[in-house]
């Protein structure tokens, strides 16, 4: 099984600094996600399964503002026209990258299936949804906002990656 934290916090940082032009800071969360690590904010949530071989999860929460930023710089538009389908889109695409490059570092032949990212809920979250993540859990900091990713691992059959 390869390191799932060291994997992680690759594949994020090599996301957001590509992707979103943001630097992080990547540390473990130890004691479980709640509402009170994110301060006082809305939350949207993403997660990503995938199979074969290993099955598990990868989740995505990030602060609704943040998402909303986010979208309006990839689409060159106005923070306050952002829809909502937009901003679902832009955290499942953010999913769907940090998934896809944390498993190509080391399933060279792409034998673990991703699943398709979906929101978690369609609203914001709330304290019931974290408190259900389970797995390896990091904070992602950047420059603006703290966000927060946790994969979750099991293996389903002997696979040599």
């Amino acid at each position: 099984m390869p390191d799932l934290t060291t994997m992680m916090k690759t594949s994020i940082s090599e996301v957001f600094e590509t992707a979103f032009f943001e630097t992080v800071e990547i540390e473990p969360i130890q004691e479980g996600f709640s509402m009170a690590g994110f301060g006082d904010t809305s939350l949207v949530g993403t997660v990503l399964r995938f199979s074969k071989g290993i099955e598990g999860a990868v989740y995505v929460i990030a602060p609704d503002r943040w998402v909303s930023r986010m979208t309006a710089d990839f689409l060159g538009i106005d923070p306050d026209c952002v829809t909502n389908d937009q901003k679902a889109d832009t955290i499942k695409e953010a999913t769907n990258m940090i998934a896809g490059h944390m498993f190509s570092l080391f399933d060279k032949d792409g034998r673990v299936q991703l699943g398709i990212p979906e929101l978690i809920r369609g609203t914001s979250l709330i304290p019931e949804d974290l408190e259900q993540i389970r797995g390896t859990r990091v904070w992602v900091t950047t420059d603006t906002e703290k966000l927060a990713v946790a994969t979750i691992l099991h293996p389903t059959e002997s696979l040599e990656l």
